[in-house]
């Protein structure tokens, strides 16, 4: 029996509000819900809780590995047997999570599709940097970024002899955005998928505009607010601990989407069991619930630097002496900012395009929420295609 989601707890006080004022209190937004739709999500948790499907991880090679950080491929030789169609690729994800959500099952990973359309695409797995305490209990983003990351991409690059493309998704976007530029010239193109760049985004300076992006910036507004709440709580954790441990980070992304957990669970309730629909869900469940903690200097630099003084998007970000400035970014870029997304808002992600100049830049903007990009029924369609596309042009 799973004990997720976490933290468990979160969910249900929900559920235990009996009172509309405290459901207000509770989710985000000021949207209530009856006694009726919040039996419904623990039906569907507790489904989620006693279902018999767990999805094996699937088969891999390492090809280079450093420390917990490590480059693997598919474990399927007919996949690379494919005549390339494009550079090399190499997908870099979070930090805060698993990096199997690249790779999460056969119908629905990232890493084999673009395999099986003549793609050379490998992952970079980041392991448990937090397991090698004596290494990185003081492991700064640029040091992250200068012996870890970029290493990487300079190692896979000499592997192929020849520069190579990168896909940085969520918090793997920021951070290949601030190391790009001490490994220029390993790299040809650059995607940003769900890229946190602006995480003060979310004010508008007319009415018109507010009007039409109302629903885009709300998500943004929310987790900034819900940050500082946290900030104040968790730093002197990290302090103590010498990370943040993945508990926090959890209950941070709980109180900002119990709005969409409850409709999810609500829905999980009348999926058949069977299908490969429902098997996704499980598997996407598990590795939300699967996360890591992150190494204390990391976290205080994301959560002080990034989030509550917005150094990205004020342009006084610097990784070593280096201002990160994507208005001198002479690579072909990509963004791809998710309309549905309410972890990294459209604004957030979409204020990178704003910076990069426009003839390296292309954008798509799909109606998807976060993890939808990955895992979700139209991602394959509305992302997968694209994103292909333009690599092979």
């Amino acid at each position: 029996m799973r004990d997720g989601p976490h933290p468990l707890s979160v969910y249900l006080g929900l559920a235990a509000a009996k009172t509309k004022e405290l459901q207000d209190f509770v989710v985000q937004g000021n949207i209530g819900y009856s006694q009726e739709q919040l039996t419904e999500m623990i039906r569907g948790i507790q489904k989620y809780q006693n279902h018999g499907y767990h999805q094996e991880r699937l088969k891999t090679q390492k090809i280079w590995q450093d420390g917990t950080v490590k480059i693997i491929k598919p474990d399927e030789e007919a996949l690379f047997m494919t005549q390339a169609k494009s550079a090399p690729l190499l997908l870099v994800p979070s930090l805060i999570n698993k990096a199997y959500i690249m790779d999460l099952a056969q119908e629905r990973s990232l890493l084999r599709w673009l395999n099986s359309k003549g793609v050379p695409t490998y992952l970079l797995d980041w392991g448990d940097l937090v397991a090698e305490r004596d290494e990185n209990a003081s492991l700064s983003i640029a040091q992250l970024l200068r012996n870890k990351l970029c290493k990487a991409i300079e190692e896979l690059a000499k592997h192929h002899e020849c520069p190579i493309d990168v896909l940085g998704y969520c918090m793997g976007g920021t951070l290949l955005a601030g190391g790009i530029h001490i490994v220029r010239k390993s790299v040809r193109k650059a995607i940003f998928l769900a890229t946190p760049w602006d995480f003060h985004a979310g004010m508008v300076e007319t009415e018109d505009e507010q009007k039409e992006n109302v629903a885009l910036i709300k998500g943004g507004q929310d987790l900034v607010e819900i940050v500082h709440n946290w900030a104040p709580i968790v730093l002197p954790v990290i302090e103590e601990k010498g990370c943040l441990p993945k508990e926090y980070t959890q209950s941070l992304f709980a109180a900002l989407g119990v709005h969409g957990a409850v409709h999810k669970f609500i829905r999980f309730v009348s999926m058949s069991d069977n299908i490969p629909e429902t098997r996704l869900f499980v598997s996407a469940e598990d590795w939300l619930n699967d996360g890591v903690d992150l190494p204390g200097r990391i976290a205080r630099e994301c959560v002080q630097g990034w989030f509550l003084d917005n150094e990205p998007a004020a342009g006084v970000w610097y990784v070593d002496d280096h201002r990160v400035n994507p208005t001198v970014f002479d690579f072909h870029s990509l963004i791809i900012a998710a309309r549905k997304d309410n972890l990294v808002s459209f604004s957030n992600a979409h204020a990178l395009y704003d910076q990069i100049p426009r003839e390296h830049c292309h954008i798509i903007t799909p109606d998807i929420g976060h993890i939808g990009l990955i895992v979700g029924k139209n991602a394959i369609e509305e992302v997968w295609r694209p994103l292909h596309q333009w690599l092979c042009d």
